[in-house]
């Protein structure tokens, strides 16, 4: 190896993982930088209008609760505001979503699709999609009505196991250099 190779490495263990996250509450974004953390990498994690650069980052997960069968606004123009700095990085996605809650073909299918508007504009190396909560009383208002008349039934189906699983393979690919998109 020559200096400035092994000066590239040593610079590259230095780099954090930034978990950028769109949440009322932040618990599951918590648990994704706390399983990097375990497996061995140094994490920040903040709420996406904290971030104003991605420069000191290795790379970046961006992760969002669904509302409305979406991102939440913020997430979605937190990687339109990066797309030239996160289009050199790796880079991959999470959601949390209530209707994941029935992990079935067909939610996957339809919780995979709220991704949609930001694989558009960059598509991730790693997708992770993860049941949610649901507790009316952390809601504004008018969400707190809509859900009641809705009768969506409040609970807490994240699986903390599947969670710490996802973010122990994105360390495994970064730490092993892989590169494929996978859903």
């Amino acid at each position: 190896m020559t200096p400035d190779s092994i000066r590239g490495v040593f610079i590259m263990l230095d780099q954090r993982i930034l978990v950028a996250y769109a949440s009322h509450t932040g618990s599951t974004e918590e648990a994704v930088g706390t399983a990097l953390q375990e497996h061995g990498a140094r994490v920040d994690v903040h709420p996406v209008q904290d971030v104003t650069t991605l420069k000191p980052y290795r790379t970046v997960l961006v992760g969002s609760a669904i509302h409305a069968a979406k991102w939440l606004p913020e997430a979605a123009e937190f990687v339109k505001r990066h797309t030239t700095e996160l289009e050199q990085l790796p880079l991959s996605y999470f959601l949390v979503c209530a209707t994941f809650r029935e992990d079935t073909a067909e939610h996957h299918r339809e919780v995979l699709a709220y991704l949609d508007p930001v694989r558009v504009l960059l598509e991730p190396l790693e997708i992770g999609l993860f049941a949610g909560r649901l507790d009316a009383s952390r809601l504004p208002l008018l969400e707190r009505m809509l859900v009641k008349a809705m009768k969506s039934g409040e609970g807490d189906w994240r699986d903390w196991e599947a969670i710490h699983d996802w973010a122990g393979g994105v360390w495994e690919h970064l730490e092993h250099g892989e590169g494929e998109a996978v859903a």
